[in-house]
């Protein structure tokens, strides 16, 4: 089977038109059977994801057609949000390894395709991604994938403004009141990386510090 994927993987990256006709049904066996026997066997789970990255990276006109009148239309959108949607499964997941290969993976198809700034991300996977992205960042679980989920939640920042407000709602959940308006106050917008970064390692310092003394 890891084979097999790995075929299909080559495949979709062929830069010629030779496969092209073949991108629906290599979508539909990627979501559907090898999925099924990807989540019977966990250590295919990197190769399989690479796949689904290839597919979506390779073959981004699929789904967003050069000649399109629309530009934000997504063409196959069912399967282009079930596609994301695995990648947003992995984060509620144990496999550190596994998270850091998808958050690279998004950020990637972001910097290459502005991922996060296409309205079907926005109104379906937003909100779930970044409170995801959060959860896993306050938890303090996954220290070796902190500057990536850091790097994607300022890339999501930049997109939406909605970032704050996902945000808000987020802590609100973690912390009464009063104390959510001191750890509020210290909220700054940021146009950079660093002080992005910098600013939301503050946030989690003293949100722990409220949720610990409360």
């Amino acid at each position: 089977v890891e084979k097999f994927i790995e075929l299909l993987t080559t495949v979709v990256r062929e830069p010629s038109n030779t496969y092209q006709s073949f991108t629906q049904d290599i979508l539909n066996i990627t979501l559907n059977q090898i999925n099924d026997f990807v989540r019977k066997k966990d250590s295919l789970s990197p190769v399989y994801f690479t796949l689904l990255h290839s597919l979506l990276d390779y073959k981004w006109n699929f789904f967003f057609p050069r000649n399109a009148a629309d530009r934000e239309a997504c063409c196959n959108e069912e399967s282009f949000l079930a596609a994301l949607r695995l990648f947003g499964a992995t984060l509620l997941k144990s496999d550190f390894n596994l998270i850091k290969q998808s958050i690279i993976s998004l950020c990637d198809l972001d910097g290459k395709h502005e991922l996060f700034n296409k309205e079907v991300f926005r109104a379906n996977l937003q909100t779930n991604f970044i409170t995801a992205l959060l959860q896993l960042l306050f938890s303090g679980t996954v220290p070796i994938v902190g500057e990536e989920i850091e790097e994607a939640l300022f890339q999501l920042s930049r997109r939406h403004q909605s970032y704050t407000q996902t945000l808000h709602a987020f802590l609100g959940s973690l912390l009464p009141q009063p104390q959510l308006s001191a750890v509020l106050s210290g909220v700054q917008v940021h146009q950079n990386g660093a002080s992005f970064k910098l600013n939301l390692r503050k946030l989690i310092d003293e949100t722990r510090y409220h949720i610990e003394c409360s």
